[in-house]
This record gives structure tokens, C-alpha cells and sequence, in this order.
């Protein structure tokens, strides 16, 4: 086996390894999320919470959970991370995908979601911001 036979797998793996996981400050998160539906008279204020956010754990998803939901689909490519969610509730089954791109301590994304209106399918969006506070309590 020559030197390069044996280096150029190791470079190929450490490549693959880096980009494996968003550049991101493991810990407590400051999360401030608007939500907007198309017809509503009204505008309604932003929600703002806290969340634990690491490596394992890299949804924010206070906002976003009705009911019975799962998250499914996660995909992360380079800093950004997708995912799709399916809710079961009383009003039927409500699905949704969204996806942020952090920045070491920050983040800007959106989560679309899918519900049944009287009229129809209605769509909520919520945009998301965050910013790294400290250590997880």
C-alpha cells in the first residue's frame, strides 16, 4: 500500500466529517418566532422562549407543536437543517416543514404549516430567529 493509497481515504473522510454538523454554540437559546396567516384581521404579537439546543437536538420547536406531532425528515446541509412535521389533532392531520441556518451563535428560518380552514387549506408561516444566551439549565 503507497502513501497516498492510505491518505487520500483519510482526507475523504475527515471532509465528509466536517460538514456532518452545523457550526453552532451548543446551549441555552433565546428563540423569537412571528407568525403570520394570510386573512387574519389581526397581527398576532411574537412569541419569545427559551430552548436547549445541541448537536442532538437541533429543531426549535416550542411554537410549532399541536397536539400529537412528530418530526420527521431532519436533513442538515452544511449550517442549514430541514425538517417536515406531521401533527395529530382533533381538526385532522396538519403537516408542515421548515428549516434555519445558523451562524455560530444565531439563526434566521421559517416553518410553514398545512392545516384544514372552513375554506380550505390554510397555511401558517412562522420566521424564526435565535441567538445563543449560555450554558443549558
Amino acid at each position: 500500500m503507497t502513501i497516498k493509497q492510505i491518505i487520500l481515504p483519510l482526507l475523504l473522510i475527515m471532509a465528509t466529517g466536517a460538514h456532518a454538523a452545523p457550526d453552532i454554540q451548543e446551549g441555552s437559546w433565546e428563540v423569537v418566532a412571528q407568525v403570520y396567516m394570510p386573512g387574519l384581521p389581526i397581527k398576532i404579537p411574537p412569541i419569545t422562549y427559551s430552548q436547549c439546543i445541541t448537536q442532538k437536538d437541533l429543531v426549535p420547536k416550542k411554537v410549532q407543536q399541536r397536539g400529537d406531532c412528530k418530526i420527521n425528515n431532519i436533513n442538515i446541509s452544511a449550517n442549514t437543517v430541514s425538517w417536515e412535521m406531521v401533527c395529530n389533532t382533533e381538526a385532522g392531520q396538519l403537516n408542515g416543514e421548515g428549516n434555519v441556518t445558523y451562524q455560530k451563535t444565531s439563526f434566521a428560518g421559517s416553518f410553514k404549516m398545512a392545516m384544514p380552514g372552513p375554506k380550505g387549506t390554510m397555511t401558517m408561516t412562522t420566521n424564526m430567529q435565535g441567538h445563543y444566551q449560555g450554558p443549558c439549565q
